[in-house]
């Protein structure tokens, strides 16, 4: 069975509701940035601009708070899937170039997803929150049910403890420079769920160390999940509209090489055959 990619069913992404693809699809050469006219494809990755025939076609993402990235100098511009983020998001995302990082006037507001020793579960910092905002040890019995364990008697949406959320876009080995730096290192920092990656370029890392938009992705979907009773519909999965665009791409270049190979295989074994 195949979705409207013609992908096999097996496509990781096949339940996520994904705006169309047709935009895309559809848009032939490349051409200027509306602010610094390089060449671009689909967006530019400098301005996080969508090209001017893309502009009102491609989907756009409201997020709950503000997303600060914090990107390595020496991450490559085109090569950052933290740049979808800031082209579907524009107005909660921000992209930073360290050393670059914005002031953060409220530090218990704050929030840095990076996997400290001492980071915490979204679910241990919402308790916490929930907690500390009952004058509650968290050895006390008569704790009032965490954040992320509300009662049907509460059919609303949980109040989110923060509202600035940041991400790192590097390297791991870069992202310690990065996470040590005495504006960051004394945040609160959150661990997620362990995912499995489908990035396409190679990494010598295990497949649980996430691109910074899948990182950004389930990061949202986690959060609502623990402080939502509504069920989860795909508001934040056009986050992951060009990522999975490219991915399908990749795949279908795979698929398409493989078959090429496998066919001057076959050719090179009948001729030989023949000439034997």
């Amino acid at each position: 069975m195949t979705d409207s990619s013609g992908l096999e069913e097996t496509d990781p992404f096949a339940k996520l509701k994904l705006a169309s693809f047709l935009p895309l699809e559809k848009l032939e050469g490349r051409s200027k940035c509306s602010a610094c006219e390089a060449s671009r494809k689909f967006f530019c990755y400098t301005c996080y601009l969508p090209v001017d025939k893309l502009i009102g076609r491609i989907p756009a993402v409201e997020i709950p708070f503000q997303l600060d990235v914090i990107k390595h100098p020496l991450e490559v511009d085109g090569k950052s899937t933290a740049v979808h983020a800031a082209v579907l998001a524009p107005k909660q995302v921000q992209l930073y170039t360290y050393p670059c990082i914005p002031e953060y006037k409220d530090p218990s507001k704050v929030l840095l997803v990076y996997p400290s020793e001492s980071a915490k579960t979204i679910t241990e910092i919402l308790d916490q929150e929930e907690r500390a905002k009952t004058g509650l040890d968290s050895d006390s019995e008569e704790a009032t049910p965490p954040a992320c364990k509300k009662t049907k008697k509460d059919p609303k949406q949980t109040a989110i403890p923060f509202e600035r959320i940041i991400f790192i876009d590097s390297t791991w080995s870069q992202s310690k420079k990065i996470f040590n730096d005495e504006r960051l290192r004394d945040l609160p920092c959150v661990i997620l769920a362990e995912q499995k990656t489908f990035f396409w370029r190679s990494q010598d890392k295990e497949d649980n160390y996430l691109a910074t938009i899948e990182a950004i992705y389930y990061f949202l979907v986690e959060l609502f999940n623990l402080t939502s009773d509504l069920q989860y519909a795909g508001q934040y999965d056009n986050l992951m509209y060009f990522f999975v665009y490219m991915y399908r791409m990749v795949q279908k270049q795979k698929k398409n090489y493989i078959k090429i190979h496998k066919k001057k295989q076959k050719k090179t074994a009948t001729h030989e055959a023949g000439v034997s």
